[in-house]
């Protein structure tokens, strides 16, 4: 059977589960055979995986088309368990990137959710994995990574986060060069005159919670929100939070078309740029030269 442009088998009586009965190989070539979820000493692959000696290692920029890898990066944005159109089959998706190049993660084993998870944001190093053209329509071009339950999930030595990402008070911050594809919300908001944050509006006047205090709704000053999906160059998308002061650098470099357009069609003008992230926050925009 198919989904999402991957041929699996379905579930044996021998198997475990559905995932038991397909490897990374298996998945793209359509040749799922039932394979023992133990090893010959009877340890769980789960808890001892076989690492396969002719697999290759490299970092993310460096990933080519290859049956059995070891790649290298940071893990970032892993998703929740999702569930395939036909119900049958649970999966999930994440992000690898050392910084040069993001590549999409996808993995047919729930069980290992938990930890790619206790991995994000951090430098990880995927074995026996394997890595192919994407299967989903509009990112034929692209390489995925595929996992499967002879996946191992380690620190990698390599030193992306201190190298390229700028570690910066113990949060990572990252850029991405892209556009801006989409608008999610686009919202203003009362804030205190103290902090910044937002306020809660009580009739004639507000309160704020952080700093504890109530203040003249006249004195509250006017803050915008926008969620926004961004684009990079490998067609990978980040959705990223920017506030007011951010939001109006970005909107400097709107097209004269749209200048005096919404908010969001002033955001959605704008040409590629590097934005500079921290916990998926836009800190700053640079243009690209």
């Amino acid at each position: 059977r198919e989904y999402m442009g991957y041929t699996t088998r379905l579930k044996s009586p021998t198997c475990n589960s559905a995932a038991d009965c397909i490897s990374g190989e298996e998945l793209s070539s359509g040749t799922a055979s039932h394979s023992s979820s133990t090893t010959d000493s009877g340890v769980s692959m789960l808890g001892k995986r076989k690492r396969n000696d002719s697999e290759v290692d490299f970092d993310v920029s460096e990933t080519r088309e290859t049956k059995s890898a070891t790649v290298h990066g940071v893990i970032r944005d892993v998703s929740a368990l999702k569930t395939s159109k036909d119900k049958r089959t649970q999966y999930f998706d994440a992000k690898l990137t050392d910084g040069k190049k993001t590549v999409r993660f996808v993995c047919f084993e729930p069980e290992l959710r938990k930890e790619i998870f206790a991995m994000e944001n951090k430098e990880a190093a995927l074995s026996n994995c394997r890595v192919q053209k994407s299967k989903i329509s509009g990112r034929k071009k692209s390489l995925e990574i595929v996992a499967s339950k002879s996946t191992n999930v380690i620190k990698s030595p390599r030193q992306f986060i201190a190298e390229m990402l700028n570690e910066c008070d113990g949060v990572s911050k990252c850029v991405i060069r892209g556009e801006i594809v989409e608008v999610k919300s686009c919202d203003d908001y009362r804030s205190c005159k103290n902090c910044k944050k937002k306020v809660t509006v009580l009739k004639t006047f507000a309160e704020c919670k952080k700093c504890k205090n109530q203040q003249r709704l006249s004195k509250c000053g006017k803050e915008t929100v926008a969620k926004l999906v961004i684009e990079d160059r490998d067609g990978e998308e980040s959705t990223v939070t920017a506030f007011t002061e951010v939001l109006n650098e970005i909107t400097q470099n709107t097209s004269e078309e749209a200048s005096a357009g919404t908010m969001p069609e002033k955001l959605l003008s704008t040409p590629t740029m590097n934005f500079t992230l921290k916990e998926n926050i836009v800190q700053s925009i640079s243009k690209v030269c």
